[in-house]
């Protein structure tokens, strides 16, 4: 019949996979979730990974008592006889002389012209430089260290995307055929999908699945990994995104040894980081652009750029400083699709469907959290209202030059006592 050869299409009873089509899709948006390193594929519906000693070894003082120093029980492991540290705050070196259980003694090996630090203390903070190692040593002679230091998990989720052409459009005669029809509803399905997923790594809270209570498996995002406890986070208190801001984020990743690479805000937010220096920009008579953008803020404590990502399914309270090797995406069942037309149906149907989960790996050490910030409207308008006043509170205020030119629209002066001495004074606005 006319109808049964209108309704054949190539890909009929066939399977495809589309991990490298959603791959492109989702490098093409640009978004959050772009950068996410392609992981190891999740082998169980709770996809576990290792978390890493990123931090240099070092221990905390719990207690000290007559000349013992008492570790955590994963602390004292790190140390043996001869081990040479430090404590922050001071220069001095102890050397480890007898370990009991979890209780080490220690003595200065080094003052460094530190003589007041000269025993240890509750909560010092403690930095390991080295454990010098005899000659022709053993196994068992070495420090007990390991690059891991435990496991954190996520849940993958299912994403389905059905695809449809019913009979009647196919049946209609234009210049596409069924195979164009097809890939443009899957490309559409696609899109969705990619959109799902960079929600999903920003606003996902993990969730483990329980079918026979009811529970679907979800995959936590970013707010559920940098929302733990003891995750770091900077509180803005109602102010506007700042660089200093930004750095104070990116001070705490650094001191936990991640690498901060980027800020991820609102393009709202973004638009505010990148006129915080308008007032200082310089127009210059051969110039044919005006205005300021930044993509890049400089990380001020090593000179490392850190790059600012404008998503829009962010929320404008709340930027994120990261370390991007905390991002990992895991396929449980890599996207695909197939026919799922059945007998008798009135057209075609397809379904796209994958199964995946994010990793966020040392989230702890390498996230921060920049919260309560203005809104950008609110923000914006500040910064464009922003004008340029001096006040000068000193008691006495000594001008000594032949001449002083005031060329600002508004200069105020508020000191109890003003003194300008000086060959000639031009003020060239009046009232200024």
């Amino acid at each position: 019949m006319p109808t049964d050869i209108i309704l054949s299409y190539s890909l009929s009873n066939k399977a495809r996979d589309l991990s490298s089509a959603m791959n492109t899709v989702i490098a093409g948006r640009g978004t959050f979730v772009t950068r996410f390193a392609a992981a190891a594929r999740a082998t169980n519906h709770k996809h576990e990974w290792l978390e890493d000693r990123i931090q240099g070894r070092g221990f905390t003082v719990v207690s000290y008592a007559e000349g013992e120093a008492t570790l955590s029980a994963a602390d004292v492991l790190k140390v043996r006889i001869g081990t040479r540290f430090r404590t922050v705050g001071s220069p001095a070196i102890f050397r480890v002389t007898a370990i009991d259980g979890v209780k080490i003694t220690a003595t200065v090996h080094s003052a460094n012209g530190d003589a007041a630090k000269t025993a240890l203390a509750a909560a010092d903070a403690c930095k390991i430089i080295a454990t010098p190692v005899k000659e022709r040593s053993k196994t068992g002679d070495g420090d007990q260290t390991a690059h891991t230091v435990g496991t954190s998990y996520n849940c993958t989720q299912i994403i389905r995307k059905d695809v449809g052409i019913s009979r009647t459009a196919m049946q209609t005669k234009t210049i596409d055929q069924v195979e164009n029809d097809i890939g443009r509803q899957t490309d559409f399905a696609l899109q969705d999908a990619a959109r799902d997923l960079n929600r999903m790594a920003i606003w996902g809270t993990r969730t483990e699945k329980n079918e026979p209570a009811g529970v679907l498996g979800e995959a936590g995002g970013l707010y559920f990994f940098a929302g733990q406890t003891g995750a770091l986070v900077v509180d803005a208190a109602g102010g506007r995104l700042t660089s200093k801001l930004v750095n104070d984020a990116a001070e705490k990743i650094t001191r936990e040894g991640g690498s901060p690479t980027t800020v991820y805000c609102t393009p709202d937010q973004a638009r505010v980081l990148a006129n915080e220096y308008k007032n200082n920009i310089t127009v210059m008579r051969d110039d044919v652009k005006r205005g300021v953008y930044v993509a890049v803020v400089v990380n001020e404590g090593n000179g490392q750029s850190i790059n600012i990502i404008g998503d829009p399914d962010f929320d404008d309270a709340d930027a994120f400083v990261a370390d991007d090797a905390c991002f990992g995406r895991s396929d449980m069942e890599p996207f695909g699709d197939k026919d799922t037309t059945l007998p008798g149906d009135d057209g075609i149907s397809r379904v796209v469907l994958g199964e995946v989960t994010f990793e966020f790996r040392n989230a702890l050490q390498r996230l921060c959290r920049i919260k309560a910030l203005k809104a950008p409207a609110a923000a914006l308008a500040e910064i464009a209202n922003d004008q340029r006043t001096v006040n000068v509170t000193a008691g006495d205020m000594n001008v000594v030059a032949e001449t002083v030119t005031i060329p600002a629209e508004a200069a105020t002066l508020d000191a109890a006592a003003l003194t300008i001495t000086a060959a000639a004074v031009t003020v060239n606005e009046a009232g200024a």
